[in-house]
């Protein structure tokens, strides 16, 4: 009861930064819409809409050393109350791991080195290892990643991507899944990780859908709904 309610006192805890405004990260246009002021715990985040490409991201963006500064010592903490892996997440994290490597088994060939970015409790890189694949992660959180290290073995930098050495290495598989959008600049990410790539390598990126119909909130949502929220719900 006790880890129930700090989980949520985390959750509610508001988050303060002073950010900047800059146009959209991924076409740089600037003519956006607001579609909400809160996120789920009520911390005022601004979404914005690009008209011209659609992505959504926040207006104002956190500065670089806000967005090291929150993922390196807060976000595991108020999304799962702890700063390293709770029992309910390695077992979620455990099932969508196999399901990560079930659909990229077409792709997978043996000992291929794989590069996880935001790797968590280090479930998707431990299952991965156990079919005999070479891996290495990067994981901002200091917690997580030295839970990583310490419970599995796995070859895990505590650090963001800009802040990690790679040096010279190719990797044949980079997955970087549901951490690009938590990212300032998306685009010169996927630039690094291109020089990382092997040419005959895959990249695998997973970000939030606001259309896909299975997800929220069109899952709960209907279409007509959703579309008539930026002007109704705010």
């Amino acid at each position: 009861m006790a880890a129930f309610f700090k989980i949520r006192w985390e959750r509610y805890r508001r988050v303060t930064f002073t950010g900047s405004h800059q146009p959209c990260p991924l076409c740089g246009g600037s003519d956006s819409v607001v579609i909400g002021r809160f996120d789920r715990w009520f911390n005022p985040l601004v979404n914005v809409l690009c008209r011209h490409c659609g992505l959504i991201f926040l207006d104002p963006t956190p500065t670089d050393e806000e967005l090291d500064r929150y993922y390196k010592e807060q976000f595991w903490s108020r999304s799962q109350g702890s700063d390293q892996p709770t029992a309910k997440t390695i077992a979620n994290y455990r099932r969508y791991s196999q399901g990560r490597l079930a659909l990229l088994a077409p792709f997978l060939k043996p000992g291929m080195h794989i590069l996880d970015i935001g790797a968590g409790g280090g479930e998707f890189l431990l299952a991965a290892r156990r079919r005999g694949y070479q891996v290495e992660g990067i994981e901002p959180s200091a917690g997580y990643a030295r839970y990583c290290r310490q419970a599995y073995g796995l070859d895990v930098h505590a650090a963001t991507l800009a802040d990690t050495e790679l040096g010279d290495k190719r990797y044949d598989l980079i997955t970087c899944n549901h951490s690009l959008e938590h990212m300032r600049d998306p685009l010169g990410a996927l630039a690094r990780l291109h020089d990382h790539l092997d040419p005959d390598g895959y990249l695998y990126v997973s970000v939030p859908d606001l259309g896909d119909p299975d997800t929220w909130p069109c899952a709960i949502f209907t279409p007509a709904t959703c579309a008539a929220s930026p002007t109704r719900l705010w």
